[in-house]
């Protein structure tokens, strides 16, 4: 190993100087290797502020003017990996902040010689210093384009499948993986350069412009390979060039072979990122049209679902049913379009889509153990419902209402089965049970917002299903405000409607008790104080509509002397019904005797009004 870098002697790195102030030009290429060497030795005994002022010399060094010749010399197999690497960072760093400082004829050879070193680096297969290599590529191509490179893409492709290189004529696969790395990674890395406005613009558009170009090369890679590495390589290279903004109008050849890959296992994961990329492209409503030819396609992942679910496969059913949601949630607007076009074909093709989604929904098996599909459809019904309801014309939304009413109804239904605990929880993990628990509470999310679309009617027609569900009893428990404050509005919006439905009402008196009893409990101790005032609320709906049946229902449960627990004596007991019972009592003075109650349960004082409680 190279001698220890001397701080105490050598004229170039002076102890306790700034680096910054040191002279990079200084610096001789044997003592550059000495630093990186003792920097990044694993065996080194340097003290932290030698290392500090070694890492900002190498900073220094970097970009420095001499960075473009040492960069080279570095660059060679005789050197250490760390030195070697550094070097095609610092030639990177250079060419990525400072090509101005070489002429055009400079520039030629700088490129000449990046691309004979990075042939050579590939042909050792020096992974780590070949990427660092094409992102310098990348960098060059980027900064000469378009004055002082037009065309650079064909070159490209043409120097690197093209060549006389002896290593590149015998594998040539290996320019092709090459040319695809460049290609994906110049409009990745568009955004990141640092140039004037105008000069990205015409970047911009200098990249547009060849991307026929691009495009007929990944042609020619779909055509002549099959190996995964190289096509992997050719999904993320389109990807990227969706995600730069390229139309989808540009790729609708590509359909065909895009769907059909998902079918080939060893390249099914790139496919499916792919296309996510292409679902989610911004051109949904340019191109509705184009969209619309999509859809058949997702229809057909149904027949890959159900071979997955067959075989056991439960991550390639997960990955299919998150294409299928992903295609829903970006483009909900267009499938409402298609159900209520005068295109039958076009209704048929909304309605089966809507199906597969539910299909998902409604996956046979409990969550998360045997299923971890069905939660990845909740977006895709929330996104559709916000469409339906944003319709500014009254007619159309009604319209759309009655279209889609059925799948909400039926989603109602299969949420309520969905949330159920199995009937041995001992399946469960603890890590299982925290991630239903999660599932439980975005269940109710969904839950609500069907509930605000469906409105009266959808409440008198699953009146028992949805007043049976363990949100609406259990559900109460839950220590997420949000969440809860929906269960709650839903629980007294249901309460006021059994004054108009007598089934309605029936059901209520059957399950009133156990209400009152869970709301007790939680206020009593077992939900968090900040969340009292929300739970005292269906308590002062019940006693205003059903004044006698409430009364009842809490002075069975206060005649137990240790619910909710035994702190309450029997005089808080006695108040909290005379508050209930009262038809003057209003709302805060209400809310203040829960208050009290709930305080006395957990045997702290009550500060007084609601508003001026802590949240403890």
């Amino acid at each position: 190993m190279a001698s220890q870098t001397m701080f105490n002697s050598s004229p170039n790195i002076i102890n306790g100087n700034d680096p910054k102030n040191v002279s990079a030009t200084n610096y001789s290429v044997e003592e550059i290797e000495r630093i990186i060497n003792d920097f990044y030795s694993p065996t080194s005994q340097l003290t932290v502020p030698q290392r500090q002022q070694l890492n900002s010399i190498l900073e220094c060094l970097q970009y420095s003017q001499i960075a473009w010749d040492f960069s080279w010399k570095l660059l060679n197999t005789t050197k250490s990996p760390s030195v070697q690497f550094f070097g095609a960072v610092a030639l990177c760093n250079k060419i990525s902040k400072h090509l101005s400082e070489l002429d055009d004829n400079q520039i030629q050879q700088l490129f000449q010689q990046l691309i004979q070193r990075l042939i050579f680096y590939i042909s050792i297969n020096s992974k780590q210093i070949t990427i660092k290599l094409v992102v310098a590529v990348r960098h060059l191509i980027l900064n000469m384009m378009p004055d002082k490179w037009k065309n650079g893409i064909t070159a490209i492709i043409t120097l690197f499948t093209q060549s006389q290189n002896e290593f590149l004529m015998e594998h040539p696969e290996k320019g092709h993986l090459i040319v695809l790395n460049i290609l994906t990674i110049l409009p990745e890395e568009f955004s990141r350069i640092v140039v004037s406005k105008a000069q990205r613009a015409s970047i911009r558009a200098e990249l547009e412009s060849q991307f026929p170009t691009v495009l007929s090369y990944i042609q020619f890679i779909i055509s002549t390979y099959n190996q995964a590495d190289i096509l992997g390589k050719m999904f993320s290279c389109l990807s990227k060039w969706l995600e730069f903004g390229i139309s989808i109008v540009k790729v609708e050849s590509l359909f065909d072979y895009l769907f059909n890959s998902l079918n080939n296992e060893t390249i099914f994961d790139d496919a499916s990122n792919c296309i996510i990329v292409l679902f989610t492209s911004p051109d949904a409503l340019k191109y509705p049209s184009i969209f619309s030819h999509l859809l058949p396609y997702v229809l057909q992942l149904e027949l890959i679902l159900d071979q997955s679910l067959m075989i056991g496969d439960k991550e390639k059913a997960e990955w299919i049913t998150k294409l299928i949601t992903q295609f829903g949630e970006n483009l909900a607007q267009l499938i409402i379009q298609m159900a209520i076009t005068p295109n039958q074909q076009s209704q048929t093709l909304a309605h089966r889509f809507c199906c597969l989604v539910m299909k998902c929904t409604d996956m046979k098996g409990q969550y998360p153990v045997e299923e971890t599909c069905s939660e990845l459809t909740f977006s895709f019904w929330y996104a559709l419902q916000e469409e339906v309801t944003s319709i500014d014309d009254d007619d159309k939304r009604i319209i759309l209402l009655e279209l889609f009413r059925p799948y909400f109804e039926r989603l109602i239904e299969v949420l309520i089965s969905k949330g159920q605990l199995p009937d041995n929880e001992s399946i469960f993990t603890s890590e299982d049970k925290e991630t239903f628990r999660c599932y439980r509470v975005d269940i109710t999310d969904t839950m609500m917002c069907m509930h605000n679309v469906l409105s009266n009617r959808a409440i008198e027609e699953n009146l028992f299903l949805i007043f049976e569900y363990f949100k609406v009893k259990s559900g109460l428990q839950l220590h997420e405000q949000a969440t809860l404050r929906s269960i709650i509005m839903f629980t007294c919006n249901y309460i006021e409607y059994t004054k108009s439905n007598q089934r309605a009402a029936d059901l209520l008196r059957q399950n009133g008790l156990e209400i009152v009893q869970i709301l007790l409990k939680c206020i009593g101790g077992a939900s968090p104080r900040h969340l009292v005032d929300t739970l005292s609320l269906p308590l002062f709906t019940l006693s205003k509509l059903y004044i006698d049946c409430t009364s009842n229902w809490v002075q069975q449960c206060l005649n137990d002397p240790n619910f909710p627990t035994p702190s309450p004596k029997r005089h808080h007991r006695e108040a909290l019904i005379k508050a209930l019972t009262s038809e003057r009592t209003s709302r805060a003075n209400f809310k203040d005797h829960i208050n009290t109650f709930s305080s006395t349960c957990r045997g702290i004082e009550y500060s007084g009004t609601s508003s001026n409680r802590n949240h403890s």
